[in-house]
């Protein structure tokens, strides 16, 4: 499968309420509205179509790249499931990011991709300082993709404390997208991290409430100290992701 066959599937795929309520919580054109249970189906497909290919991780790769730089939401998001974070420059993620046109591609899509990288938290690093919301947001989200999935011992705790003081005395006048991922990030430490769960309660009392006003959605910030303290009584603290991302 090329891009222009896969464009033709996704073109099929499509649904205006879908694309409906994309659109109310943000998302721009280019996109089809393609739901992502209907993502992955096309990506089963094409990645059984390519079980018996010599090179398939090769031409995945390139797919994936070629899918992104269409800019059509829906082709961005496929990319995410194809392509290997592991394989891309800081540079190609660099560029990903960039062009993210709104929260579900550079939150969910590019922010697993960074976490992939072997780079992934000298990347975020640089993305939280960013004056653009989505970049910003994306670096918060890169690191908690991190701390869900990497073991422990090769994660440096002083850099995370660090980020919990900056989460601490900026997230109440930070951007809407930035401040749901810095909350995000203070629910990761205290999930993933058993060291840092009092330092994660203590600081998301000292935050207080988070709100968001997210357009097109009633979904509300999830509480960082009511979600940890559920994580903790079902013993559920410091058991990582089995993967990257959703």
């Amino acid at each position: 499968m090329n891009v222009e066959q896969i464009i033709e599937k996704l073109k099929k795929a499509a649904k205006p309420s879908t694309k409906k309520i994309f659109m109310n919580h943000g998302a721009p054109e280019p996109i089809f509205g393609v739901a992502v249970g209907d993502l992955k189906i096309i990506f089963s497909s094409y990645a059984k179509a390519m079980a018996d290919k010599k090179d398939k991780l090769t031409q995945k790769q390139k797919l994936a790249l070629e899918l992104y730089e269409t800019g059509i939401s829906d082709a961005q998001y496929l990319a995410g499931f194809m392509a290997n974070g592991s394989l891309m420059t800081k540079e190609e993620i660099n560029q990903w990011i960039e062009k993210a046109p709104w929260f579900m591609i550079s939150e969910y899509v590019v922010a697993k991709i960074a976490a992939q990288n072997k780079d992934g938290i000298k990347i975020a690093l640089e993305w939280i300082e960013s004056r653009r919301e989505l970049i910003a947001a994306a670096g918060w989200a890169t690191i908690y993709n991190i701390l869900s999935f990497y073991p422990n011992e090769t994660i440096d705790q002083k850099i995370i404390k660090k980020l919990i003081e900056k989460v601490i005395s900026e997230i109440q006048k930070s951007a809407p997208r930035v401040k749901y991922t810095m909350n995000s990030f203070i629910i990761a430490v205290g999930s993933y991290i058993p060291e840092l769960t009092n330092e994660a309660l203590i600081s998301a009392e000292k935050i207080g409430k988070v709100e968001v006003v997210m357009p097109g959605t009633s979904c509300k910030v999830p509480n960082a100290k009511i979600y940890i303290e559920k994580a903790k009584k079902a013993g559920k603290i410091g058991q990582k992701k089995k993967k990257i991302g959703c």
